[in-house]
């Protein structure tokens, strides 16, 4: 599964509806998200992401969630550059875990003493660096202790079962979520052949559904 780390820099963006997002994710809403991905240019649809907070403490990862929208091209996020003609890289995600760190303390990369975590530059200059499969791994496995919710399409934390409200709430947010990437695939699928059909992609089938 590819995985890609955001940033976000609170200094060049205030966050002021994050409790708002925080909320709504609780309830079961997975809307995605716009969010710059630097020069990458090749996240796709289902990726994994993860977005860490730069700049400001406390730093840290505080959000993930999966992309719906692969990576495309809009003016850019500074006004002033966007005035003058400038673009920059976007994608799309569906979350489906965010923290408010003035509440809950992020996960802090600095923490991170194991070989495989090690490997991944965890003060990038821009967004949307890719993160190889054995620290992705087990960036998910501390992730998931850190804030207590499985992130596995599918799948919820087993330590939840036990509170039916919690359990609902979870089921609800990962039916949500997976068939957000279902549309998202499907939409991806049908724009990449001509016609705007929607084929078989096993390979010398192509069978329109």
């Amino acid at each position: 599964m590819s995985t890609y780390l955001l940033t976000w820099n609170p200094n060049n963006w205030a966050w002021d509806d994050l409790d708002e997002a925080i909320r709504a994710l609780k309830s079961g809403d997975t809307s995605p998200m716009r969010w710059s991905c630097g020069n990458t240019r090749t996240i796709p649809v289902g990726a994994k992401v993860f977005l860490l907070r730069q700049s400001v403490e406390p730093k840290g990862i505080v959000a993930s969630g999966w992309v719906t929208r692969p990576t495309y091209e809009d003016p850019h996020y500074d006004k002033s550059r966007a005035l003058a003609g400038d673009k920059a890289n976007y994608i799309e995600f569906s979350p489906d875990v965010l923290i408010n760190p003035d509440i809950t303390l992020p996960l802090d990369p600095r923490t991170f003493t194991t070989p495989a975590l090690k490997t991944v530059n965890w003060s990038p200059l821009a967004s949307g660096i890719s993160i190889n499969s054995e620290a992705a791994d087990e960036l998910s496995k501390r992730w998931e202790d850190h804030t207590g919710i499985s992130s596995h399409l599918g799948e919820y934390a087993t330590e939840l079962e036990a509170t039916e409200g919690i359990l609902r709430l979870r089921v609800v947010a990962h039916r949500s979520r997976e068939r957000a990437l279902r549309d998202a695939k499907i939409k991806a699928s049908i724009a990449s052949t001509a016609g705007g059909r929607l084929r078989c992609e096993v390979p010398n089938c192509g069978d329109c559904f």
